[in-house]
């Protein structure tokens, strides 16, 4: 009795292993048709995103996003009524504040929409090389001196997706500038690195450094011109003669005190009068001509007449013959 007991037992318990292997198939099976409805009720997304980058860093960024062409028949109007809605991730994925020539494509045959602009300025130039930021999370495709190639897949809710959560498969393609070199991407900050030799030809950097040998002429010319103007102002003024002794040469020649003061010879009387204390005896002397018409003396007194053709003599009253 107590073996045939065993005996049973063992068939109970084969028959209860049997059950319970039965039930995880049939919940894992549940399970993956579960699974299978779950990744089916999520559209997905797949986005070509194109960033073709200069040498002074400014960037022509074309974008374009295909949908489920399910969903895009449903909701993707929006897009075409709205089209500034889709502006809003772009400014804060580059962070500049400005995005110029922004258009926006919608093709409803395709499911598609193609984001065209340009980003002045995207690329930073931090001395000894370049960074493009703002690829975090992504995986490298790969890495050449003229292009990087990244790939990334989210599940995304936002503007693109009506804020609706879609799956969304991302390729990254950066044409880097021709020259670029040591290209890199770096997973903690998500940047895009490279290396560009700047050698002035490609970039302007104003008038006067691209004019640079015309204006040295130029310049050169003009300052040997000031110089020789200053030269010759400067001996022209050293050998004219001073104005003011070619005025004092010119002058008359000045009439001596003695000859303002003679008395001319149409006044006899006059010339008897004393010279002044302060001029020479010799200068007050009469000419010849004065001398010659001095006036008669009185024989009795001996004084001169005052006046010619008197009568009598003044002095002593002493009639004239």
């Amino acid at each position: 009795m107590v073996g045939i007991n065993k005996h049973r037992s063992w068939i109970l318990i084969a028959a209860l292993a049997m059950v319970l292997a039965l039930l995880l198939l049939s919940t894992s099976a549940v399970a993956q048709e579960e699974g299978q409805e779950i990744d089916e009720y999520y559209f997905t997304v797949s986005e070509e995103y194109n960033v073709d980058i200069n040498d002074v860093g400014d960037a022509a960024v074309t974008d374009q996003v295909t949908y489920d062409p399910t969903w895009f028949a449903e909701v993707g109007y929006v897009f075409e009524e709205y089209p500034n809605l889709l502006s809003r991730r772009f400014r804060a994925d580059t962070n500049i504040g400005e995005l110029e020539n922004f258009d926006v494509q919608v093709d409803a045959g395709a499911s598609s929409i193609t984001v065209t602009f340009d980003a002045p300025g995207l690329v930073y130039n931090l001395g000894d090389e370049w960074v493009l930021f703002g690829y975090p999370g992504y995986e490298v495709s790969s890495v050449g001196d003229d292009q990087v190639v990244l790939t990334g897949a989210w599940l995304v809710t936002g503007e693109y997706t009506l804020f609706e959560e879609l799956g969304w498969e991302d390729t990254v393609t950066i044409d880097l500038p021709e020259g670029a070199t040591g290209a890199r991407y770096d997973e903690g900050d998500g940047g895009v690195y490279y290396q560009l030799a700047y050698t002035g030809e490609t970039a302007s950097a104003g008038f006067l450094e691209d004019n640079k040998t015309i204006m040295l002429i130029v310049f050169g010319v003009l300052m040997g011109l000031s110089l020789l103007l200053f030269i010759m102002v400067v001996t022209r003024k050293e050998k004219e003669p001073p104005a003011q002794p070619a005025v004092a040469q010119a002058a008359p020649p000045t009439v001596p005190p003695a000859a303002t003061q003679a008395t001319p010879p149409s006044a006899p009387a006059t010339a008897a009068q004393p010279p002044p204390s302060s001029a020479p005896p010799k200068e007050q002397a009469s000419p010849p001509e004065e001398q010659a018409a001095a006036p008669t003396f009185c024989k009795k007194c001996g004084k001169p007449t005052i006046k010619e053709g008197a009568s009598f003599c003044k002095n002593c009253g002493t009639p004239f013959d």
